[in-house]
């Protein structure tokens, strides 16, 4: 059986970081990724891979700090979203050079959501960093891409696990990550969720919401959208049936858990090996 993958990457907020683990899974065991689709989080690692440019952008990651990541963040007193989101890509800039999508070694596609016209964006061709930059703005977090006739905000509320985008090739292996995944928690979860609670709760504060016994603006709105994006994933993912699916739990880290990199990507990493040692026992590779 022939090695080359076409790859989905599934949005997912910092737990999307767990994609580099996963691909680096991959590259070890001698998999070669043909072709990537993503969406918001999965966008980013997947066209900065696509770029050749991962092993340069986890340098950058894994060497912020706390204090670091936050500065990345330049928050807005916009009625349409939290954060610019300016200031990362101007990052971005300073060692990753804004490539055309159709000139990338690897074939990429991001997806995002027109909300002016209620459709689904593809992006295959033009900036790779305005794909990303659509791709990634969540509601009313990071402001959306506005121009004339469209307002872009991130893919995954139409289509979170983009598995009907990726380019296909004779003999591939279609493999997808889900990192929206939906579980019962387990008691070791349960810390993790105290502490994205906490992290809403600043939030909150940032916009002067008095948080009570309630839940808080942003735990609401993340957990709607979380089990909205999840049941179009589980619905996208049966109708294409993959050949290995990797899932990871949500629950494990908060939607902008940024600052647990490295942890992330361990999880990810993990998550393929076992996921992978099961493919090859079937499969005899």
């Amino acid at each position: 059986m022939e090695k080359k993958v076409s790859l989905v990457l599934s949005s997912g907020g910092a737990r999307g970081i767990a994609h580099i683990g996963i691909i680096e899974e991959l590259e070890k065991r001698g998999y070669e990724i043909c072709s990537i689709a993503g969406t918001s989080m999965g966008a980013l690692i997947g066209g900065i891979y696509a770029s050749g440019n991962i092993e340069v952008f986890k340098k950058w990651l894994f060497s912020l700090t706390k204090v670091e990541i936050l500065k990345l963040f330049d928050f807005t007193l916009s009625k349409n979203g939290l954060v610019k989101g300016d200031k990362i890509f101007k990052e971005f800039r300073k060692f990753i050079p804004d490539l055309n999508i159709e000139e990338l070694p690897i074939p990429f596609v991001a997806v995002s959501t027109d909300l002016m016209n209620n459709r689904e964006i593809v992006f295959e061709r033009g900036s790779l960093f305005q794909a990303i930059r659509a791709s990634i703005s969540i509601p009313t977090f990071f402001k959306p891409l506005i121009s004339d006739d469209t307002v872009l905000v991130d893919g995954g509320l139409l289509n979170p696990t983009p598995v009907n985008r990726v380019k296909r090739f004779d003999n591939d292996l279609l493999f997808v990550v889900n990192v929206e995944a939906q579980k019962h928690k387990t008691k070791s979860e349960y810390k993790s969720l105290e502490k994205e609670d906490q992290q809403i709760t600043k939030f909150n504060q940032i916009l002067t919401i008095k948080t009570s016994d309630q839940p808080g603006y942003f735990q609401i709105l993340n957990k709607t959208i979380g089990i909205m994006l999840n049941q179009i994933s589980e619905l996208t993912i049966q109708k294409y049936n993959p050949d290995m699916l990797i899932t990871i739990n949500r629950e494990l880290f908060g939607t902008y858990d940024f600052h647990r990199y490295e942890e992330i990507v361990e999880v990810g990493r993990e998550m393929a090996r076992i996921k992978l040692d099961e493919f090859e026992s079937r499969s005899n590779l």
